[in-house]
């Protein structure tokens, strides 16, 4: 297990240290994978190892007080997922996650500098055609609202021009909102396609474990603050049984059931005059539906 490499000698191991190795096993998946040239990755690929490595390390951490959950619903896409957090205050935070992952331009190689920054051309995203064509930030936005959770995008990186712990920004998060207002494209409907890594770090976006180490010990203005929502944002603090677990989520908990992922949606080739390393483009999905939900529990800490 590539996560338990990042816990080993810590004499004290809760859900930030799991979080944090998350983070630094990620942005060293996808360092390697686009420094060997022919190999490729993508946000599902992403996804789906974290959810995995998480339910092998159950078994090994399982005083940390952490659930995965899995959708029942078909649609639901395999890079989309729920945070779900029970604060030491006895309070529930569900955010909703989008993933996206860091491109880097072949434009770049012969300066030797195409991994230095990177960016999120898929943060750029409709669904639909015609007049009921909407953004994704737009579907991402009106999903959480109605449901009281916290709209982010969950960014997966890697940039060879490192900065102190930039290990721990493998999986970092920004608030969909303030991307919207910060980052729209020029018809001002959706959001740029040219957002930089160094424009997001380290002033708007932050480490995902963060949201555990951190927001959990945060009042409710702060947290809505830093996630770009107005103070009168309606959070739902619903207790877990609102999740509806037998009806739309299945428990991962089997140490003998098979994982049966979603299958893989038809890819394209690179988009036409794309200079994008390595990775061909996912045809994009229709909404916001999360395949998968982490609860972690930060109630009763035996650690």
């Amino acid at each position: 297990m590539s996560n338990e490499h990042y816990l080993r000698g810590r004499e004290v191991v809760g859900p930030c240290e799991l979080l944090r190795a998350v983070e630094q096993d990620t942005w060293a998946r996808i360092g390697f994978t686009r420094e060997t040239p022919g190999l490729r990755i993508m946000e599902t690929t992403i996804t789906q190892n974290i959810v995995y490595e998480l339910r092998l390390l159950k078994h090994r951490f399982g005083h940390i007080g952490y659930t995965l959950f899995e959708s029942r619903n078909e649609k639901a896409n395999g890079h989309d997922l729920l945070l779900r957090i029970l604060s030491s205050k006895n309070e529930v935070y569900t955010y909703a996650l989008q993933a996206k992952i860091i491109y880097h331009n072949l434009g770049d190689v012969k300066k030797g500098t195409h991994l230095d920054d990177g960016t999120y051309p898929q943060f750029k995203h409709m669904v639909g055609k015609g007049p009921e064509a909407d953004s994704q930030v737009n579907i991402l936005l009106d999903y959480a609202k109605k449901r009281g959770y916290i709209p982010m995008y969950l960014m997966y990186n890697y940039v060879r021009k490192k900065r102190p712990k930039s290990k721990g920004l493998g999986c970092t998060v920004v608030g969909a909102q303030k991307m919207k207002d910060r980052f729209p494209d020029t018809s001002g409907k959706d959001l740029s396609d040219k957002v930089r890594y160094s424009q997001l770090h380290f002033k708007h976006a932050f480490p995902l474990s963060d949201l555990a180490c951190i927001f959990s010990g945060l009042d409710d203005e702060l947290i809505l603050e830093a996630s770009g929502l107005p103070p009168d944002y309606a959070l739902t603090k619903a207790p877990r049984s609102a999740l509806r677990i037998d009806e739309e989520w299945l428990k991962m908990e089997d140490e003998n059931r098979v994982m049966e992922f979603i299958q893989p949606r038809p890819l394209s080739t690179n988009r036409q005059g794309s200079n994008e390393l390595n990775d061909t483009v996912a045809i994009p999905s229709s909404g916001f539906n999360p395949r998968f939900h982490l609860e972690l529990d930060l109630r009763n800490r035996h650690y």
